[in-house]
Parts: C-alpha cells; sequence; structure tokens
C-alpha cells in the first residue's frame, strides 16, 4: 500500500548535491527543533508518488540546512538526479507539541477554521505553501473563494486544538 501525503509533512527540498560522495544539500522548509532526531528513513516525492529511502545522514550545517545522505547513494551522478525533489517524513517523526500549548507544526493546522478577531470566521486552512520567503496559508473561503493569509505569529492570537480553530487577528484589508 503506497505512503500517502496526508501521512506525512514536507520538511523541504534538495537543492544540489553536496560533495563527491552521494550527500545532498536539503534546504528546510518547515522548523525543525535543534535536538531533531532523524528518522531511518524519509520519503522523496518522484513523478507525485512519495519513494521511501533509508538515512545514512542527517546532519545540521547552518540555519535552514541539511546535509542529507541516502543509503546506496554513494556517487555525484546518483546524488544530482535528486536535485529540486520534495523530501516528506512521516508525521510521527515530528515531535509533539502539548494539546493546550498554542504551538503547532504547520501541517497540524491543516483543516483548521481561520477566525479573526473582527471579521469572524474566514474560512478552512487547506493546504500551506512553504516555498514562499514566509509560510502562506491557503484558506478556502465558505464562499469557494482561495485566501492567501501569511503565517506569522503576529497575526495568532490563540490555536485551540480541540475546536480546531486558529484565532488569529489580521491587518485591515489583507481579507476582504
Amino acid at each position: 500500500m503506497p505512503i500517502l501525503k496526508t501521512d506525512c509533512f514536507l520538511i523541504g527540498y534538495i537543492s544540489k548535491p553536496h560533495g563527491h560522495r552521494g550527500e545532498l544539500q536539503l534546504v528546510l522548509q518547515t522548523d525543525l527543533p535543534t535536538n531533531f532526531k532523524a528518522p531511518s528513513f524519509a520519503f522523496v516525492e518522484i513523478s507525485e508518488k512519495l519513494v521511501p529511502f533509508f538515512l545514512s545522514k542527517f546532519e545540521f550545517i547552518v540555519q535552514g540546512k541539511v546535509i542529507l545522505g541516502f543509503e546506496d547513494v554513494s556517487s555525484l551522478d546518483k546524488a544530482d538526479r535528486f536535485t529540486s525533489h520534495r523530501i516528506y517524513l512521516k508525521k510521527e517523526a515530528m515531535p509533539a507539541f502539548e494539546e493546550e500549548a498554542d504551538e503547532f507544526h504547520n501541517y497540524e493546522i491543516i483543516g483548521f477554521t481561520v477566525m479573526d478577531e473582527r471579521l469572524g470566521k474566514i474560512g478552512i486552512i487547506e493546504e500551506i505553501e512553504e516555498n514562499s520567503h514566509q509560510p502562506m496559508l491557503i484558506v478556502m473561503s465558505e464562499k469557494g473563494d482561495e485566501i492567501l493569509i501569511p503565517l506569522v505569529p503576529a497575526f495568532i492570537k490563540r490555536v485551540n486544538k480541540k475546536s480546531k480553530q486558529l484565532k488569529m487577528d489580521l491587518p485591515d484589508g489583507l481579507v476582504g
């Protein structure tokens, strides 16, 4: 049975090979805690399918970048084939935050309702675009309109995991 993207979260993408021994540079698109313990495998998105690869290396090098090694990928030629591919991990690989905490991993709030302090219900978070300079919530309004909302801490007032609501204080004119 194939692994589904809904069971995983996007960790980042391969920007380029690193060195000549088959290692790769991974650009992170999610925050990982400094004490993150890498799992034994990751999924590479190939032709819209998630393909598992055992990890031989997962080493933080600078803020937002990791050197990644896959077992059986030991040359620059083999590594080069992974450039630009997205990398996913199983959701269980990410340490959980306490249920009551306002902290969350981005993938956890997909399906949450966005509530603004002044405007009320904005819509449902369909996905989070992590490829831009800042994460963007892609919210589907009740009218069927797609709304983009920057996911920045200054806008977030409360995360209620039990009721699946993200309460925000959005600037005037951002949603209209």
